[in-house]
């Protein structure tokens, strides 16, 4: 036989289930209408499908960007080096003395 005080434990625990359970539905049917409205997703099915669709989308695009990245870098990369280290003041190559004004020197 249950207790009293079991039963009253037991319709507590109950009651916060059902409420946890009442606080997931609100977030799920949230989650569904904000899938809905801005991604015209009507189903998780449907999300994930989405999901895939644009993960693919970001890989192609990152491997492109990739590939002219790597083009511009051998195209401008030893000129950007060699601005890089004279703008923040070492400079490569120094420019020789003229003759002239070596001869003056003397």
């Amino acid at each position: 036989m249950i207790t009293e005080n079991e039963y009253t434990n037991f319709k507590q625990m109950i009651q916060s289930l059902e409420k946890q359970r009442d606080q997931a539905t609100g977030a799920l049917n949230q989650l569904m209408t904000t899938l809905e409205k801005e991604f015209k997703c009507k189903s998780i099915a449907d999300a994930e499908k989405l999901l895939a669709k644009l993960e693919r989308e970001v890989a192609e695009y990152e491997e492109a960007f990739s590939e002219k990245y790597k083009r511009f870098k051998k195209k401008f990369g030893p000129k950007l080096a060699k601005l890089d280290h004279e703008l923040n003041g070492e400079v490569t190559s120094r420019p020789k003395p003229s003759r002239r004004r070596a001869e003056t020197d003397r």
